[in-house]
């Protein structure tokens, strides 16, 4: 099972697909997805 939460990089290992078709899901919203920043 995977984790909750994922990276974009992880999100594509795990899809076997590239990051960046990982982002255009995202864009297309085909999968959820949450930013979160690292800024303090």
């Amino acid at each position: 099972m995977p984790a909750e939460n994922m990276s974009t990089k992880e999100a594509a290992e795990y899809l076997g697909i590239n990051e960046k078709q990982v982002y255009a899901l995202i864009k297309s919203k085909s999968i959820p997805c949450t930013r979160v920043s690292r800024k303090n």
